[in-house]
């Protein structure tokens, strides 16, 4: 895999440096610092930021016995932003960014070499390298209030089982955020009576079987 599904980070290059590997910029990664400094002169005051798609992504806990039970998997955010500034003469210009969260991680690849000018030291280097993703934000009140300040009418939320499950929508950021899992997978909200909520346990447990989506897919 290479870095084309990430936004440069300095989580993301802080990864590579741990092996003294110079981060891969993409050109999308060029055209942001280019948009940096296009943008430099405007006013902080002017700049927004604001997120098109946010996903509460679910990965198995590390605890095979909790695997069963989807709220006690592992919760993260990534999203997808736009940067709204201006140029020097006023211009408004937009820049687009995928995967704010989504980090890589690197699996270096070795190989030994003998250097006979040396005592035939053997030496371990680097030859290559893997990546795999991992994510940086953490499904936390801070980082959810982090995101809710970027969120507009506009904003899709969405929660997403496993890196390639399908997304389904949620009906606000709150229900995004407060609602459990089992709930948001079933229902896209929190239960409103007490019927629905037994919905939501009962499909959790395997007793129920959803034929067909009990809400909106995003295909996105």
């Amino acid at each position: 895999m290479s870095t084309r599904e990430f936004t440069k980070s300095p989580e993301g290059e802080a990864e590579f440096k741990k092996y003294g590997l110079e981060y891969p910029s993409t050109m999308d990664d060029e055209w942001m610092e280019k948009y940096d400094k296009i943008t430099r002169l405007c006013p902080k005051e002017e700049r927004k930021t604001e997120i098109q798609n946010l996903v509460r992504l679910l990965l198995p806990p590390d605890d095979l016995d909790d695997r069963d039970d989807v709220d006690k998997w592992k919760s993260y955010i990534y999203h997808d932003q736009t940067h709204i500034r201006t140029d020097a003469l006023g211009n408004p210009i937009k820049k687009y960014q995928a995967n704010i969260g989504l980090v890589p991680k690197v699996i270096p690849k070795y190989q030994i070499s003998v250097n006979p000018d040396e005592g035939y030291a053997k030496e371990k280097k680097i030859t290559g390298y893997d990546v795999e993703k991992t994510y940086s934000l953490p499904f936390s009140k801070e980082n959810i209030a982090s995101v809710k300040k970027l969120c507009t009418n506009s904003t899709s939320y969405m929660i997403k089982q496993n890196v390639g499950g399908q997304k389904f929508v949620c009906k606000s950021f709150k229900d995004w955020s407060e609602a459990l899992p089992s709930e948001l997978l079933a229902l896209g909200r929190k239960p409103l009576n007490a019927e629905e909520k037994q919905y939501c346990e009962d499909l959790k447990s395997g007793k129920l079987r959803i034929q067909a989506p009990a809400h909106t897919p995003a295909y996105r």
